[in-house]
Formats: structure tokens, C-alpha cells, sequence
């Protein structure tokens, strides 16, 4: 029986990507996210962290106090805020899990079930909705989406670029046939993937732009400029993170990732060979990609459709030139782009290749309809790849190393990714900072204090001064804390200390002080535009409707 003439319910099929899915992360349901990972420790922090504030009550937690031994990290007001949101979803239903690391598989699972839908939602528009199932889960099975983001770097962020990518695509091919709902679908899974993983988004923004332009058969220019428009109006709508993600970089220690092992000329393909090397293992998968969009470029190829043999050509051509620029060979267009350099590892352009090949593959499992040996052959070969790969995947995960690497000392001490360390602390006085005692430090002057209330973000001091005093309170200095005395209407800049704590000057006399971290005019203008971008969203949508 060939896979076209499996004609079964769609809700079928997304059963068995659901079941494939849960089959994937089978160890992440028994153990919890692994821990052993690059940036695990990392994602269990920052999410237990972004759910203790949320059920709180701070429905945006920009800054998590907890995190540096309770000195506080800006650490969202860079990092995407969406998967946190899911994981926060967990909480009350895991009270066992109080470092976070089950909250982490079951969203990590959700991930890979919903990257296998749109998946298939995107494919059904050019393939046999069989076909469509089978390359889901080829997506899914993927190496780099499921070995090295999920089993090997623990890139929890990332993996949702794997869920909005089919489904930005979906929308622009749906633009080309002037649907009613191409334009805000299209904005609003782009502002998704902004809100999930920037660095991706970045390198996969021009993708659906180009992709309208060069397949669309007709109003090329028009449909190119509407694609562009919704992506533009996407970002509008992202702006209430990316605004501040992008101008507030200065305030904190971003040089830490373009600077030693972590800096990209470090993470080009093929710069070394040592068999056990996650250099090597990507060279060989981004190797490996290659060679298979090469084959089912050549089997698509034979399709008689013309708009099949254009899909076949575009996505060829962007799997060669992702492969291309993960390698020496694209290293000039790094230096020429330094934009490019925010995104760290040129590996991760192994995101758009996965793309390239899903659609390459749905394509060349086309083509073979009314050629039952290389039908066979091809079904056969995804089957030995989905089995190995998901082997490969189990068998990177450390069961033994779990337990001892949640409480090594990053995780113990909830000490942030350096990263986002505020830039007036020094690295190797943050350590002995968080060691001091109290929370609030009188360092010049006679005072005595007494805490009223902490909380993330909004701190209020009771301060008794017999002199003009300074004190060191211990959160980390950033952008926006500012200070009031005894409820006035008006509130000051604090300052940063000399090793990066909030500092404030106070008169003589008995005094309440409240501290918060209020929003910078970025902050306020990303709201702004994320509203504003909003209510065009609701305009076009209500217009549309009523023609």
C-alpha cells in the first residue's frame, strides 16, 4: 500500500504526531529536563524564578529578584518571555518539582507535539495530507531539533522557533491567495517567534519575505509588500520585549558571549574533528542535511507540477545557503553584518536548514507516487533515520549526572548566566556582594533601618538618620530603580554603588523609603507600540470582515 492511499482523518494524524512526540521526550516525562545540558541549570532558574513572580501577581517579570542570591537579574528584560509563560502554566500542578525540572519537559514535549502540528498544517497545502504526517514527524525527529537542542544544549528557547517557523509559512503561503487571514496570521506567529527566541527570528526573517517573492506567480510586488508589512506589524506587536531587548543591551554584560570559547569565530562547521565534540556532531549533521536536501531536490525534481518544482528550487537554495554560512566560507559575511554576531553560534542556522529540509522531503515523498521501489525506499530509509535518531537522542541523556548537576553551585545559589549581569557589577565581586549580611547596608552616615516590605521590584525601607546617610541596598543596579521619601509624588534616580548595588543619599530625620524599579521610557515605548500595533491588528482583521 503506497502512503498516498492511506486516506486517514486528519485528527489521526495529528494522534500519531502527538503520540510520536510523547514516544521523543519519553525520558524528559520519566526524569524531567536534562539537567546535565549546556543551558539547563540556566531554563530551570529562570523558570522557576518567572513563576514564583507571575503567581504573585507580576504578570511580566522583567526582573527576578531571587536570582544572584537574591541580588535580582534583569535577565527578561532580554530573554523571551513565552515558553516561561507555559512553564508558569505547570506550577500549580508540580508541587513536587521545586527546581523546575518537570515544568521544563512537559512544556519541551508540548513544544515538539505543536512543531509536528504546524508542521503538518503547513505541508497539507502542498502535499497528501499521509505525506503531510510523515514529513511532521521527520521535522520533529530532526537531528539538531531533537539530539542537539533538546538532548545535548538544553536550548528549551529554541525549540519554539521549531513551532512557529511551519506556521509563518503557512500564513505567506496562504498571502499568495490573498486570504483573509493570511495578513494577521502571518503578524501574529512572527511577533510568536519574536516573543520566543529572538536570535532565530533574526536569522529567519528573511525567509518568508523572499519565499512570497520568489514563488508567488503573480502580483509579486504587491503580495511581497503585504508579506513585509505583516511582518513589520508583527515586531509592532513584539515590541513590548523588543524594544527593551534591543536598547537596553548596553546596561549589561552581552560582551560575555562574543568574547573566548563562545565568541562565533569559535563555532563555524568543520573547524575541528574530535569524534565526541558537539562541533564535530553538527558539522556531520549539517553534512548530512545537506546531502539529503541534494537527494530529494533530485527526486522532486521530476514532478510535472510547476509550482512544485519552484517549492523543490526555493528551498534547495536556502538549505545550500544556510549550510554555506555555517561554515568558513560565510565568515566574511559575519564581519560584513555584525548584526549577525548577536546571534552567537552560526550553528543555529541549522534552524532554517531543518526547515528546508522538511519541505524538500514532503516533496521528494511526492514524487514517488508512481514509483513503488523508491517509494519504499524512502519510507524505509525515514524509518531507520527516525528510529536512530530517537536512539541517539535517549542515549544523550545522563539519568546518572541528573540529581548531582541540579545541585551544583549555579543552581544552588541561583546565580544568573553571566550575560545578564548588570554592567556595575563586577564578576568577581558579585559572589562576595551577595555574601554580605542584611539587605539593606548603611555606608555612610548614622542610621538605623528596618524592612517594611520586599518584593520583586518594589522595596519599602524604614529609615531612622541622626545624619545624612547612604545605603546600599541589595539589589543589583539597572536602569529604572528609582526612590521616594514618605509617599511623595515625585520619585529620584538611584545610583549604582561601586560594586554595583543600588545606592541612594538620605536626609536627617525618620523616613519611609519605597524603591522601585519602574519602567524606563524603552519600556514604556515598546508598550505604547505594542498597543498601538494591537488595535491596527483588531482594525484590519474587523475591515477585512466586512468585505
Amino acid at each position: 500500500m503506497r502512503l498516498h492511499s492511506l486516506k486517514l482523518n486528519p485528527r489521526v494524524h495529528l494522534a500519531i504526531i502527538a503520540l510520536v512526540g510523547i514516544f521523543l521526550c519519553l525520558p524528559m516525562l520519566l526524569r524531567g529536563f536534562p539537567a546535565y545540558s549546556h543551558d539547563g541549570w540556566a531554563h530551570a532558574l529562570w523558570s522557576v524564578n518567572f513563576s514564583n513572580q507571575f503567581w504573585a501577581g507580576d504578570l511580566y517579570p522583567r526582573w527576578l529578584a531571587g536570582l544572584n542570591k537574591g541580588l535580582g537579574s534583569p535577565a527578561f528584560f532580554f530573554y523571551p518571555p513565552l515558553p516561561y509563560y507555559l512553564t508558569s502554566l505547570f506550577k500549580p500542578l508540580s508541587g513536587f518539582d521545586a527546581e523546575g525540572w518537570w515544568r521544563l519537559g512537559f512544556a519541551s514535549l508540548i513544544a515538539v507535539m505543536a512543531a509536528g502540528w504546524f508542521a503538518y498544517l503547513w505541508l497539507s497545502r502542498f502535499v497528501d495530507r499521509s505525506i503531510a504526517c510523515a514529513g511532521a514527524v521527520f521535522y520533529t525527529t530532526l537531528p539538531y531539533h531533537l539530539i542537539v537542542d533538546l538532548y545535548i544544549r538544553g536550548a528549551f528557547a529554541e525549540l519554539f522557533a521549531f513551532v512557529w517557523m511551519p506556521l509563518i509559512l503557512y500564513f505567506a503561503s496562504r498571502l499568495r491567495e490573498r486570504s483573509r487571514l493570511a495578513t494577521p496570521g502571518l503578524a501574529v506567529s512572527y511577533a510568536l517567534l519574536i516573543f520566543s527566541h529572538l536570535p532565530v527570528a533574526l536569522i529567519f526573517t528573511p525567509v518568508p519575505v523572499s519565499y512570497v517573492c520568489l514563488t508567488a506567480e503573480s502580483n509579486r510586488i504587491r503580495t511581497t509588500f503585504e508579506a513585509a508589512a505583516a511582518m513589520i506589524l508583527g515586531a509592532g506587536l513584539a515590541a513590548i520585549y523588543l524594544l527593551p531587548a534591543i536598547g537596553l543591551r548596553e546596561f549589561v554584560s552581552m560582551r560575555e558571549m562574543q568574547t573566548g570559547h563562545t565568541n562565533f569565530e569559535n563555532w563555524f562547521l568543520f573547524s575541528g574533528f574530535a569524534l565526541r565534540e558537539l562541533g564535530t556532531q553538527l558539522s556531520l549533521i549539517a553534512a548530512g542535511s545537506l546531502l539529503l536536501a541534494g537527494c530529494c531536490f533530485a527526486i522532486g525534481a521530476r514532478s510535472s507540477a510547476h509550482q512544485l518544482q519552484r517549492e523543490n528550487r526555493f528551498w534547495t537554495a536556502v538549505a545550500l545557503l544556510a549550510f554555506l554560512i555555517m561554515t568558513p566560507l560565510g565568515q566574511p559575511v559575519w564581519k560584513l553584518l555584525p548584526i549577525l554576531q548577536n546571534i552567537q553560534f552560526p550553528f543555529r542556522f541549522h534552524t532554517v536548514l531543518a526547515v528546508a529540509n522538511t519541505m524538500l522531503f514532503a516533496l521528494a515523498l511526492k514524487s514517488t507516487g508512481k514509483r513503488k521501489l523508491l517509494g519504499r525506499i524512502v519510507m524505509a530509509t525515514a524509518l531507520v533515520f527516525f528510529i536512530a535518531t530517537a536512539g541517539y537522542g535517549w542515549r544523550q541523556y545522563k539519568i546518572h549526572g541528573q540529581l548531582s548537576a541540579t545541585k551544583n553551585d549555579l543552581v544552588a545559589n541561583n546565580m544568573d548566566a553571566p550575560e545578564y549581569r548588570p554592567r556595575w557589577a563586577e564578576k568577581e565581586s558579585l559572589a562576595l556582594t551577595a555574601l554580605q549580611p542584611g539587605q539593606v547596608n548603611v555606608v555612610e552616615g548614622s542610621a538605623e533601618t528596618a524592612i517594611e516590605s520586599w518584593q520583586p521590584g518594589k522595596i519599602a525601607v524604614l529609615v531612622n538618620a541622626d545624619s545624612s546617610a547612604t545605603v546600599d541596598v541589595h539589589q543589583l543596579f539597572f536602569p529604572g530603580w528609582q526612590w521616594r521619601l514618605d509617599g511623595s509624588s515625585i520619585f529620584q534616580d538611584a545610583q549604582p554603588s561601586p560594586s554595583g548595588l543600588v545606592r541612594i543619599a538620605l536626609p536627617v530625620g525618620k523616613h519611609r523609603v519605597e524603591l522601585r524599579l519602574n519602567a524606563t521610557r524603552t519600556e514604556r515605548a515598546g508598550r505604547w507600540i505594542s498597543a498601538i500595533c494591537f488595535g491596527l491588528l483588531i482594525m484590519f482583521c474587523l475591515i477585512r470582515r466586512s468585505h
